[in-house]
């Protein structure tokens, strides 16, 4: 797990955990960018997706486990010295046609770079951790 920049704290966040946006430095000097190009280092994608999932679990409240990744799509690469805006938009998790479906929650994560331009969409459904006794 790739921790989220520090510092970080939410521009935006709905009281109810539906809604948040967060700024983010991509940091040239942080572990994960080192060999992640040598000369021409750009933010790993699975840093970008570890960073949406710790955001998601914050913003709702802790106790969340990724079940599946809908969609990924990364339009532009995120560079050192780019500030991100990572905007979350948190929903339950409707059933399936058959009714069945376990709980859980559906997650939209946009990520734009300081130019304004978007860089990265993910959609995915995440479930409460299970703990046994």
């Amino acid at each position: 797990m790739s921790a989220l920049p520090v510092p970080w704290e939410w521009s935006e966040r709905a009281a109810d955990g539906t809604h948040g946006v967060l700024r983010l430095a991509v940091d040239l000097g942080a572990e994960h960018m080192a060999g992640h190009y040598p000369g021409h280092p750009i933010l790993p994608g699975v840093v970008v997706m570890d960073w949406v999932l710790q955001a998601v679990d914050s913003l709702h409240g802790g106790g969340l486990r990724l079940r599946r990744i809908d969609r990924a799509r990364f339009v532009r690469l995120l560079l050192p010295g780019d500030v991100l805006e990572l905007t979350l938009r948190v929903r339950p998790r409707e059933p399936d046609r058959a009714g069945a479906g376990d709980a859980g929650i559906v997650a939209e994560a946009r990520i734009v770079r300081s130019d304004g331009r978007p860089a990265v969409e993910l959609d995915a459904v995440f479930q409460p951790l299970v703990t046994h006794a």
